[in-house]
């Protein structure tokens, strides 16, 4: 496979290739094999199972690059279906992928065994406490969770830029966070109960005061094993400092270790370990979150930089003047965002180095706007800022029409780069989290690699919170599971800053887990 050779070169586009065959494997030619189609009918009804080769293929793709075509759909209604889909494939070692918006860039929502649709019965939200917290089901649009909070002045943390689109079952199973949760504010942080099916087809509530109790009863391995793992993490210091470390940036690699910390109770570390776990511990079937003030006084500036470390060098100064999102566009995204409505078309000329930061502050009153004004003035009055275009004007604003113009510019990347690649080509996408303060210098080291290997990635991401995204086209199709080893034109840029996060991997504790896995769509996160 071209992804696990060590040659970046193979990644690298090359010239006009021919339609890659995408035949559906002649064992699916008929639809679902017997006896699982049989079976699932059975356990389900036939309105519940789609067995058709046609119904397999609409579910192979989701917005990855990627094909996995299923060998059965299941469109369960209601907790008692998840349950028993799960009992089924637990007794039968088989897989299942739960999948509802689909708008994963890592293939999440993709299976070749039990794909689960719950998009279409799992819609709703209950404001409680006049806003303070929410109840959410998993097929739920962030945006339309976040409308039914509006009348209430109230917001949820996680804020992805498909927020339009993702649904919080997989916002929170990939502890998607987006624009300005950062660590703060994301799923983890946010999440005040959860409602989940275990792989065997135990439902845990963790609101439920008796939860532990019954747990207990059902799980009494499981909740052994999560309190031994906790024992031994907390008796070596080394480790836990470690851990504790991972998760100062914005990192969503892995499981939450810190679980094991937070958590008092096996019902207290599994709320935690769930997000974030791509549902390979189980299906969330609904969440309780803890909402936030819904500032709703604005102030918004898009500043053009001379070079990608010189953009970067500012975020800490912004952080510092409390803004709530620093987001940075690259050269390549500036410019392949004209192909945008409303993004000024003389953006296609600006100079290749031409960074920008989209920079924004949010008030509860006029008196809170008017000091983070007078703090961006003060920070922007010492940068070294450029107006390469005439549309550039590197000043602070209150219009809501322009502020959606740099915002829909920013939330565009991914379709804007994408749209602007090679024809036959691929979108390959992939990120880093450092501190803050280091990432004018992983910047730096990211530009390097490029020169030496000959890419030529577009840079966009969270400036703020030391994520930043990357792309650029290939000409390869390659299956999710090789994610990790694409890296290898990647690595030595690790290694170039992995002082300042964590210079060695720990030998950590690792849970016992099924062979089946289970995983959301939703978020961006890469399958660990």
């Amino acid at each position: 496979m071209p992804l696990l050779e060590p040659d970046p070169r193979s990644l690298r586009p090359a010239g006009r290739r021919e339609p890659s065959p995408d035949r559906v494997p002649d064992r699916l030619a008929g639809g679902t094999p017997e006896p699982l189609r049989s079976e699932l009918i059975a356990l389900l009804g036939a309105d519940k199972v789609y067995w058709k080769v046609s119904d397999l293929v609409r579910y192979s793709s989701d917005a990855s690059p990627y094909r996995f075509v299923p060998q059965v759909v299941v469109v369960a209604e209601d907790i008692d279906d998840v349950s028993t889909v799960l009992s089924y494939a637990h007794g039968r070692g088989r897989e299942v992928v739960f999948r509802a918006a689909g708008t994963s860039l890592n293939g999440q929502a993709q299976g070749e065994d039990i794909l689960v649709d719950v998009r279409r019965h799992w819609a709703g939200t209950e404001v409680l406490d006049d806003g303070l917290r929410a109840r959410v089901l998993p097929g739920t649009t962030v945006v339309r969770a976040n409308a039914a909070l509006a009348r209430h002045g109230r917001v949820l943390g996680p804020d992805p830029a498909s927020a339009i689109a993702c649904t919080i079952g997989g916002v929170v199973a990939n502890n998607a966070s987006g624009m300005t949760a950062g660590t703060t504010r994301n799923s983890y942080r946010t999440v005040s109960s959860l409602t989940f099916v275990l792989p065997g087809g135990t439902v845990v509530d963790t609101g439920d005061p008796a939860a532990d109790e019954d747990l207990a009863h059902a799980e009494p391995r499981l909740c052994e094993g999560l309190l031994a793992l906790k024992a031994e993490i907390e008796a070596d210091a080394e480790l836990t400092a470690r851990i504790r470390a991972k998760y100062e940036i914005k990192n969503t690699n892995g499981y939450r270790l810190d679980a094991f910390l937070d958590g008092s109770t096996p019902v207290e570390i599994l709320r935690g370990l769930m997000v974030g776990s791509e549902g390979t511990f189980g299906f969330i079937s609904e969440v309780v979150f803890d909402t936030l003030p819904l500032d709703r006084l604005v102030s918004t500036a898009l500043l053009f930089f001379p070079s990608l470390p010189a953009a970067a060098a500012a975020v800490p100064l912004f952080n510092e003047a409390g803004a709530i999102a620093v987001e940075l566009m690259d050269g390549n995204t500036l410019r392949a965002s004209v192909s945008v409505k409303g993004v000024p078309a003389d953006w296609a000329g600006l100079p290749k180095d031409t960074t920008a930061l989209l920079v924004e502050f949010r008030a509860p009153d006029e008196a809170a706007q008017e000091a983070y004004e007078r703090a961006a003035t003060e920070v922007m009055a010492g940068l070294e800022l450029v107006t390469p275009v005439a549309s550039v004007t590197n000043e602070l604003t209150r219009d809501a029409r322009t502020i959606a113009g740099y915002w829909k510019a920013r939330k565009a990347f991914v379709t804007a780069v994408g749209g602007s690649r090679p024809s036959g080509t691929t979108l390959i996408t992939e990120d880093f989290a450092v501190p803050p303060s280091s990432l004018s210098e992983a910047c730096a080291a990211l530009l390097e690699l490029q020169a030496r290997h000959g890419f030529d990635a577009a840079v966009a991401g969270h400036a703020a919170h030391g994520n930043l995204h990357f792309c650029w086209p290939s000409t390869r199709r390659s299956r999710p599971t090789s994610s990790g080893t694409r890296r290898s034109w990647t690595s030595s840029a690790a290694s170039r800053w992995s002082a300042s996060t964590d210079r060695s991997r720990p030998s950590t504790p690792r849970a016992a887990t099924s062979r089946r896995s289970w995983s959301w769509s939703g978020g961006r996160r890469r399958p660990s």
